[in-house]
């Protein structure tokens, strides 16, 4: 019955019997303070009680490095946003493109983004492989596109020669039978 009794004195006080000789201990001064004060006030005097000043101090360095812990993870979320709002404007909609899958969930795991970026960088890897051998490619055919109207170009040349040429023939025979005629005489 012991027991029972000090269970139910310990809800009506709401100390333990500890707690109540460490309160009647106190000068009767401070009861009375404890027992009519208001909530901050109590705190205070609880605080002196049992000295509980360097948890105070641990509770808020704690609760200052948990805010500089959120505040840190909210600037990373933005500039993770950021990012993720630049690679949907930057890189195109592909079909059978697994970075398009990853972003168009709601939720997504940064390694599946990773994971995607990968695998687009070696598509668009391939793709510039495939650009600059079209390139070279299309080099080749038109420097041989150039070196067959440089050739024409040169054939042409010969050919409006030789017609100058001709033309000066003709003139040089029409002078000559001049020649003859005036030789003649």
């Amino acid at each position: 019955m012991k027991s029972e009794i000090d269970q139910k004195v310990e809800e009506i006080v709401g100390l333990t019997k500890d707690q109540f000789s460490q309160i009647v201990m106190l000068p009767q001064g401070e009861f009375r303070k404890l027992l009519t004060s208001k909530t901050e006030n109590k705190e205070e005097i609880l605080r002196r009680i049992f000295q509980t000043y360097p948890y105070q101090e641990i509770t808020e360095r704690l609760n200052n490095k948990r805010k500089e812990a959120e505040e840190e993870f909210s600037r990373i979320e933005q500039m993770r946003d950021h990012y993720v709002a630049e690679i949907r404007s930057k890189l195109p909609e592909r079909e059978d493109s697994k970075l398009v899958n990853v972003l168009s969930q709601e939720h997504f795991n940064i390694n599946q983004l990773v994971e995607a970026l990968g695998e687009e960088a070696e598509y668009y890897s391939h793709q510039v492989d495939k650009t600059l051998k079209k390139k070279g490619q299309a080099q080749k055919h038109a420097q041989d596109v150039q070196d067959q109207y440089q050739a024409a170009k040169a054939l042409n040349e010969k050919f409006e020669e030789l017609a100058h040429f001709e033309q000066k023939q003709t003139e040089l025979e029409a002078q000559k039978s001049e020649i003859d005629h005036v030789q003649v005489y």
